[in-house]
């Protein structure tokens, strides 16, 4: 089995070899870390392991095979000139702060397998649209923070929890669409979004948020 790379600094085309029959990639395994600007994960591999590829900063480009189910915790953290990065319908979960700080991904459509939005994990990007899978469930805490570029936001309906700070801080937002759907939502979860318009919320929606909100003060 082998990865395909492309270093930078010497630019070339390289196969890395690894263990026969892995399912899951460590970072042990990429060599040239601060030079890699593309890699090609092969076929075989299953799970991405937390901190993986965080320390390759001119990583530009990501091709991530169709078996892929999981990536860890920090998998991409911090790359800011990451901007392509496919995900593939097999995905079921992607770990905390995975793509925290990717400045450069402009565009996000997460499969239909994705039911939840960890901790951090796009907090900081640029992007000015995201598609959420329509069997998302869960939006944690500070999922998007500071995304500043994003300008709307359909949570599809089956979402039940969207958590503190989730938003906070995504300057440009002006639409949002709350589902029926959706019973818990912390009342930070729009804070420093001066640009907010429109909340669209259906009147049944309004007040079962309008109840939980009197239940915490009380």
């Amino acid at each position: 089995m082998y990865i395909r790379d492309y270093f930078g600094d010497d630019p070339f085309d390289v196969n890395i070899e690894l263990p026969d029959r892995i399912e899951k990639l460590h970072s042990c395994w990429i060599p040239n870390k601060e030079c890699l600007i593309r890699i090609e994960i092969p076929s075989g591999i299953t799970v991405i392991a937390s901190h993986t590829f965080d320390e390759c900063k001119k990583l530009s480009a990501v091709v991530l095979p169709e078996e892929l189910t999981q990536i860890g915790d920090f998998a991409f953290e911090k790359l800011p000139l990451l901007k392509e990065i496919n995900f593939p319908n097999s995905l079921k979960m992607i770990g905390r702060s995975a793509f925290c700080g990717c400045t450069s991904i402009d565009k996000v459509e997460l499969p239909f397998g994705i039911t939840e939005i960890q901790y951090y994990v796009f907090a900081g990007c640029s992007f000015s649209e995201i598609k959420l899978p329509s069997n998302l469930s869960k939006i944690h805490k500070s999922a998007f923070e500071y995304c500043r570029k994003l300008t709307a936001i359909d949570i599809p309906n089956g979402v039940t929890i969207i958590g503190q700070f989730a938003f906070r801080g995504c300057t440009a937002l002006k639409n949002v669409n709350i589902p029926d759907s959706v019973e818990s939502i912390d009342d930070t979860v729009f804070q420093e979004c001066p640009n907010l318009e429109d909340v669209r919320m259906s009147s049944k929606t309004s007040a079962k948020l309008l109840s939980q909100s009197h239940k915490n003060q009380s």
